[in-house]
């Protein structure tokens, strides 16, 4: 060893910084830029504060401070766009022109990641999770053409017959969600579809309410969980109550009050990371909240409830839920508007997108043989259109699936199967057929 009496004072890697504080900082006292991003140490002065090209802001142990897929040394911030080296983007904004897509895909796509006008534009733009509850808690955004979907977020009854659905029209199409306040509500497993943009932490929820009664409190309507998690619910035990939204960072709270049994309405809530929350209630924004700090760690998650709190009990939801849709970006004002304003016309998320309304058919004939345990069903159908076949033991969750895809012919299609083991000797078992 070589000890100096100026050691602790001196550079030996020239980046800017002692090595006392390279020590101190866990650092490389021998490697002038520690995580390999292009930047020596002693620019990345780690207090999310860029001021120039020598005081970045950046993390000295992370190459990627703003997570964003490029380099901190490649974000020059310098506002010009210079190419995938020069990016000019800022180190510490994941989305520096806002334009709902994250600087390294833009960059890497062959797009600007500062020309905020050649982002996607549309309803369909990062919608990830939709459920329109027509007698399915499957999630349409993944099973049809409407949205961006990565998993099929499909739900599941918890606690019927207090989670159901409804015995007539919901606000759209054939039904909703009904739910009496007591023990049931759909769970939905944790995904990226549902907990929020991991770059951006970004997230918007839209969905159509009835309160039949209010009878305790924070009755959640769809809720990730507490803290940093987001949440739609009743205010407290406020009454005529408030809609509350907490989407990282505190409640916020509109100034609309309700007095069930209400009729529908529309809640919308946005949580934009740098920005703050706002909670819309029937296409009009009536509250705002501050820098939210969503938790999009999907480790550290809870399930998605729709009517009721994964962190809370006894918080259900007591009347009817429809139309319920998940984006992983900020949605504009306008686009909540639209929404709204076509959900006054009776058209749903779904047709606002131009979801094809599903082929009405009827299964025509079906047969069964006890010692081979084979099914045959024959259903009307056409060509060019494929087909699923489903079981259910209860007619409630469809999830048993006996063929995901089978083309069907001009007039009819006939299909024959093997009862699945699992459920051979249920007392009772039921199927569907329906289009894809």
């Amino acid at each position: 060893l070589n000890f100096e009496a100026n050691d602790a004072v001196a550079d030996a890697d020239t980046d800017g910084l002692s090595n006392l504080d390279e020590y101190l900082r866990g650092l490389n006292p021998k490697t002038p830029d520690t995580d390999g991003d292009g930047l020596k140490d002693g620019v990345e002065t780690h207090d999310g504060n860029f001021v120039d090209a020598a005081h970045t802001g950046t993390d000295p142990l992370k190459a990627d401070t703003d997570g964003d897929l490029l380099k901190d040394g490649v974000e020059t911030n310098t506002g010009t766009y210079g190419g995938a080296t020069n990016t000019g983007t800022d180190p510490l904004d994941p989305d520096t022109d806002d334009d709902d897509l994250a600087d390294g895909p833009e960059v890497t796509t062959g797009r600007n990641p500062l020309d905020p006008s050649d982002g996607r534009t549309g309803l369909n733009v990062a919608l990830t999770a939709y459920w329109n509850f027509d007698g399915t808690l499957n999630d349409i955004a993944h099973q049809s053409s409407l949205g961006e979907s990565t998993v099929a977020d499909n739900g599941v009854f918890s606690g019927a017959p207090d989670a159901d659905f409804s015995t007539g029209p919901g606000r759209f199409g054939s039904g909703a969600l009904a739910l009496t306040g007591g023990d049931g509500w759909v769970t939905v497993p944790k995904s990226a579809d549902t907990i929020g943009n991991v770059l951006t932490k970004c997230v918007s929820i839209s969905l159509w309410l009835k309160a039949n009664a209010f009878d305790s409190t924070w009755q959640a309507a769809i809720s990730h969980g507490e803290g940093s998690h987001w949440r739609i619910a009743r205010q407290g035990d406020s009454f005529p109550g408030n809609m509350a939204y907490a989407g990282g960072s505190g409640d916020i709270y509109s100034t609309t009050t309700f007095e069930p049994p209400t009729e529908w309405y529309h809640v919308a809530a946005v949580t934009t990371e740098g920005t703050g929350t706002a909670l819309y209630i029937n296409g009009v924004q009536e509250a705002t909240g501050t820098e939210p700090g969503l938790d999009t760690d999907l480790t550290a998650a809870t399930d998605l409830f729709i009517g009721a709190n994964p962190q809370a009990g006894g918080r259900e939801w007591n009347g009817e839920i429809d139309d319920v849709a998940i984006w992983t970006r900020a949605l504009k004002e306008e686009e909540i508007t639209q929404i709204y304003q076509a959900g006054t016309g009776a058209s749903s998320l779904g047709a606002l997108l131009g979801q094809t309304p599903p082929l009405v058919f009827n299964i025509t004939a079906w047969s069964y043989n006890p010692a081979t345990k084979q099914v045959s069903l024959t259903w009307e159908s056409k060509a060019g259109t494929n087909y699923a076949v489903n079981y259910s033991t209860d007619v409630k969750d469809w999830s048993g699936v006996i063929i995901a895809s089978t083309p069907g012919s001009a007039t009819s299609t006939t299909y024959t199967f093997t009862v699945p083991a699992a459920v051979a000797t249920a007392p009772r078992l039921f199927f569907r057929v329906t289009s894809k």
